[in-house]
């Protein structure tokens, strides 16, 4: 036989083995709490600290709406002790994969402190957490639920808790010096993410083109939008890191506009966006320039 054949037979043979060589899956060495998106799992490592193992499953840069999950994930979600999410409609399709006997804790669903702008009691945008301060309040409900399903910990995550919201408090403090000086805070948004980031530090959103996931802006609805931002004189228009839309370039056309990529997600692999605090602060800092340029 060749030496070649033989080679390839061997590296076949080994191929053939390696399903029967693959062990059970382990229990985890600390319980596991599910997230659905890298900033709400980061907030919850605060507080967690060493105790749990605190995952997330929609990957950086993927659309949350339109992400299909992985059998990978699906095997690992299926020793989870916990799962944090942000509202049913947003990330609830992940408990289908939990266990039954699951802890959950639903932010908006179960806070009326996660109540739109307009106080309307039903807001259908889940970007709670774009809002430093209501990032605070995160972390708050995440301590409590935190103490109920283990008592034991209780003291570790009230002083994990305190720490979180001191470093919240800072900087929910150099965003708002950031926006104060800004003599025009009005820009528009491609998608409703940005409503309480802008109520929080006196911005203005004067349109939205995209009111919901296949809810596009009307040509009537667009060309007063257009007619608007003239008015105001309006020329920032706020748009996904990866997001592409036909409707932004001629709106930037007819505006003068200038585009400003904001990452709702953060990115745990780049070093700008790789904790809730710096992904943040880049936001803000990115749109406080293109405010000010305007």
């Amino acid at each position: 036989m060749k030496q070649s054949s033989l080679r390839y037979m061997i590296i076949f043979m080994i191929i053939m083995t390696i399903p029967a060589c693959r062990k059970p899956a382990e229990k985890p060495s600390r319980p596991v709490i599910i997230t659905s998106v890298f900033p709400i799992c980061d907030l919850v490592r605060q507080v967690t600290g060493k105790r749990m193992d605190v995952q997330f499953i929609i990957p950086a840069g993927t659309n949350p709406h339109h992400y299909e999950i992985r059998p990978s994930q699906v095997r690992n979600m299926s020793q989870a002790y916990g799962f944090i999410g942000v509202q049913t409609e947003f990330d609830g399709w992940i408990r289908q994969y939990l266990p039954d006997n699951s802890q959950v804790l639903n932010l908006m669903n179960e806070n009326d402190a996660y109540r739109g702008p307009d106080d309307s009691g039903h807001n259908e945008n889940p970007h709670i957490w774009l809002s430093v301060r209501e990032a605070s309040r995160i972390v708050h409900s995440v301590e409590e639920w935190l103490a109920r399903i283990d008592p034991a910990g209780r003291i570790e995550y009230e002083n994990n808790a305190a720490l979180a919201v001191s470093r919240l408090d800072t900087l929910d403090r150099t965003i708002k010096k950031l926006m104060e000086p800004i003599p025009n805070k009005k820009f528009i948004q491609w998608h409703a993410a940005w409503d309480r980031f802008a109520a929080d530090y006196g911005l203005h959103i004067i349109g939205t083109l995209q009111k919901g996931h296949g809810r596009e802006i009307t040509l009537k609805a667009f060309q007063a939008l257009i007619g608007s931002a003239r008015r105001e004189q309006v020329r920032v228009v706020v748009i996904g890191i990866t997001q592409q839309d036909p409707a932004v370039k001629p709106l930037i056309g007819e505006i003068q506009g200038i585009l400003v990529r904001l990452d709702t997600l953060g990115d745990p692999y780049r070093s700008d966006r790789n904790t809730y605090t710096r992904f943040m602060l880049r936001n803000a800092r990115l749109l406080a320039q293109a405010l000010e340029a305007q």
